[in-house]
């Protein structure tokens, strides 16, 4: 959490403002399923699509190392749990697809230093927020509060940083279990994500009908 002090020229009631703009967003957008976003994983819950856990281990892109670091951090998984199901040993189901979750405020301080944000515009930064909580931005999924993890305010999913760890890594011995997508996150979640997949593509491919 930030402090009093402004970090990068930002301050925290500018991170206020935007998280406030992203919960009046989300529940005008769903209503009330917002509050029932996130829940208690289930004593048999099986590694798989849904789960979010602290403390894995996968790759990031490093830009001015031109890279890949392998770093720990939070994650929401993806691959459906029959498909990285260890009792079910076959060829290639070992690995799982995640998207790491940031934090909102590590978020808007990211957003305000890009060359598209000027950090003086608050309202167009604040706005763009609001359109992240409502799914109006293709690429960004917000996510409310996460007990037990750093994500009192929520987090976003980059969709365009989807990555892969091996399975091990997210069972309980290893990766700390921090909830559980509800059955209403799935339904936001999947029609984002096919959104974001399957769009028609901008320019003709080859062969396409004029």
């Amino acid at each position: 959490m930030l402090t009093s002090e402004t970090k990068d020229g930002v301050t925290p009631n500018l991170i206020d403002a935007a998280y406030a703009a992203a919960q009046a967003s989300m529940s005008r957008t769903f209503s009330k399923a917002h509050n029932r976003f996130l829940g208690v994983v289930p004593k048999d819950f099986a590694i798989g699509a849904g789960l979010i856990a602290s403390k894995v281990r996968f790759p990031v892109w490093r830009k001015a190392n031109r890279d890949y670091l392998t770093v720990s951090g939070t994650v929401l998984v993806l691959t459906h749990e029959c498909d990285i199901d260890a009792e079910n040993e076959r060829p290639f189901n070992d690995m799982a697809l995640l998207c790491p979750l940031i934090p909102f405020d590590k978020a808007v301080l990211a957003i305000a230093r890009s060359p598209e944000f000027n950090k003086k515009n608050t309202e167009r930064l604040i706005g763009y927020f609001a359109n992240v909580a409502a799914a109006k931005v293709n690429q960004l999924i917000y996510f409310p509060a996460i007990d037990g993890a750093d994500f009192s305010r929520g987090a976003l999913m980059y969709l365009n940083q989807i990555s892969h760890t091996s399975r091990d890594q997210l069972t309980k011995d290893v990766a700390a279990w921090q909830g559980v997508l509800t059955s209403e996150a799935f339904i936001v979640l999947d029609e984002i994500l096919r959104r974001h997949f399957l769009r028609p593509k901008a320019d003709k491919l080859p062969f396409e009908s004029r």
